[in-house]
């Protein structure tokens, strides 16, 4: 995460959780070496459209997961790595609320996708950019268990979002 990305106040409500800590929490993420960074990057760069509004509930092609999460491909993506413990994702989002369909935040509308790993935004994300490859953009649907779980000043109930998963970093190796 750029110095830049740190001194911005922490208004996306996907990364509360994450902000809440401050900017003096230390970093869990190193950075590899130049010459040992693999990066992996969408061949046409973040789109800039986000999707139509959303309908409340996953239509009857979604697939659905063990844990409760449902999903449509929007636009699949290139490749067949996808994102594991540790790595640095870059995405493009747009989040609703279900019960009224209110857009709550949207990168697109901020010019740049956010970063950060998977431990430390809301389960549902962790677990849907962990499936994604770059370039794909899905539409999901994330039960309130796997979101903010009820917490005071946040998007409550099931949230919708339509995620682009923009590049990745993997981890680097352990010493």
């Amino acid at each position: 995460m750029s110095s830049r990305s740190l001194a911005r106040p922490c208004l996306t409500l996907v990364f509360a959780a994450a902000c809440a800590r401050g900017p003096s929490a230390p970093q869990t993420h190193a950075p590899a070496p130049a010459t040992a960074q693999r990066v992996t990057v969408a061949a046409d760069g973040p789109r800039g459209d986000a999707a139509d509004t959303p309908t409340q509930t996953p239509p009857r092609s979604a697939e659905h997961s063990d844990s409760g999460l449902a999903w449509v491909v929007l636009a699949p993506g290139s490749g067949s790595e996808h994102p594991g413990p540790g790595a640095r994702i870059r995405a493009h989002y747009v989040g609703w609320t279900a019960s009224d369909l209110a857009m709550f935040d949207n990168s697109y509308d901020r010019g740049e996708p956010v970063e950060f790993q998977a431990e430390h935004v809301i389960r549902g994300w962790g677990e849907l950019v962990g499936t994604m490859v770059v370039g794909e953009r899905r539409r999901v649907w994330i039960p309130e268990a796997l979101a903010y779980q009820g917490k005071p000043g946040l998007p409550a109930g099931t949230l919708i979002f339509d995620v682009e998963l923009v590049a990745f970093e993997p981890a680097p190796p352990l010493p």
